[in-house]
C-alpha cells in the first residue's frame, strides 16, 4: 500500500511568522497535535506541535515545590504568587513569540510514491505523531498520520 492511498489532503498548516497562541487555538478549535510549517511556495521547513508549544510554557523547575506551595501550612504564599506570575508572563509571551521560534527543524517528510510502511518505520524511529507528504519539489500535498496507518492496516487485514 502506498502513501497516497492512506494521506490527508487537506492539510492545516502553518507559516513561520504565525504566533505561538493562533498555533495552539487552531490546535484546539480542529482538534489537531501539530501540523507542517510551510514557506511561501509551500516547501515544508519544520513541525509545530503540541510537544513544543508544552515546552514553552513550562514554566516550573521543580514539581515537588510547586505541589509544595498548593499547601497552605507547607508553603508560602509569595511562592504561589511568583509562580502564577510567572505563568501569566509566560501566556503573554505566548503571543509575542513566532511559531519558527519553536517549531522542530529539518521535518522529515515522505512521497506520496513510497510505501506505507516506510512511513510507520519513520515515525517509530523519529518518534513522531504524523509526517507531511510532499511532492517532487519538496512542496505539502499532503500528511500522514499514525492513525491513518492503523486504519490502513486494519482495513488491509479484514
Amino acid at each position: 500500500m502506498l502513501v497516497k492511498d492512506i494521506m490527508t489532503t487537506e492539510v492545516v498548516s502553518f507559516r513561520a511568522d504565525d504566533s505561538l497562541a493562533s498555533a495552539a487555538k487552531t490546535f484546539i478549535d480542529i482538534k489537531i497535535s501539530g501540523g507542517p510549517v510551510v514557506d511561501e511556495e509551500g516547501h515544508v521547513i519544520g513541525i509545530i506541535s503540541e510537544t513544543d508549544l508544552m515546552k514553552f510554557v513550562e514554566y516550573h523547575k521543580d514539581v515537588g515545590t510547586e505541589l509544595l506551595s498548593l499547601i497552605p501550612w507547607a508553603g508560602t504564599q509569595l511562592a504561589l504568587q511568583k509562580d502564577f506570575k510567572e505563568m501569566d508572563k509566560r501566556l503573554h509571551e505566548i503571543r509575542e513569540v513566532r511559531v519558527k521560534d519553536r517549531m522542530t527543524k529539518g521535518a522529515i517528510t515522505i512521497h506520496p510514491e513510497d510505501d506505507v510502511s516506510r512511513a510507520a518505520e519513520a515515525m517509530v524511529l523519529r518518534k513522531v505523531n504524523h509526517i507531511p507528504v510532499v511532492d517532487a519539489e519538496g512542496k505539502l500535498i499532503g500528511i500522514v498520520a499514525r492513525a491513518d496507518i492503523i486504519r490502513a492496516v486494519v482495513k488491509e487485514g479484514a
